[in-house]
């Protein structure tokens, strides 16, 4: 009896990490996809149905900045509107915040103004994601 049991503990000992492995993907069977480097993505804009990759999606935000990445200028300042919300312009500041808004990552108020006359910016739902990654590397 007690050999019976040392080779039921002992094929649980070897079998209880894949057993969990197996389970784990089980249950985030739908997730995982989306965690892979060449997963899609769908966003549905204006009723369009955009499929597209992260990479491309980062790819696309890079070019919007002018082919670089983010400063630490401008990543201090949408760290800045995340944190306390609209905020003045700052008219010694107005080509930095025109990469800003050229990449969408903030819009200027009143929107009916071009951005050297208006007198608020804020940041969108893309610029927080992008302070998000950002602060989560």
């Amino acid at each position: 009896m007690v050999e019976i049991a040392r080779i039921v503990r002992t094929y649980a000992a070897v079998l209880a990490w894949p057993i969990v492995a197996v389970v784990a993907v089980l249950v985030y069977r739908k997730v995982i996809p989306s965690m892979l480097p060449g997963a899609k993505i769908k966003l549905i804009v204006f009723g369009l149905t955009i499929q597209t990759s992260i990479p491309v999606l980062e790819q696309s935000v890079r070019e919007s900045l002018g082919g670089r990445g983010l400063t630490k200028d401008q990543l201090s300042l949408l760290q800045k509107l995340r944190s306390d919300g609209r905020a003045a312009v700052d008219k010694t500041q107005l080509e930095m915040a025109r990469r800003l808004r050229n990449a969408g990552l903030i819009r200027h108020c009143p929107e009916e103004e071009y951005l050297q006359n208006a007198t608020e910016i804020e940041i969108t739902i893309l610029g927080r994601l992008l302070v998000e990654a950002a602060e989560n590397q």
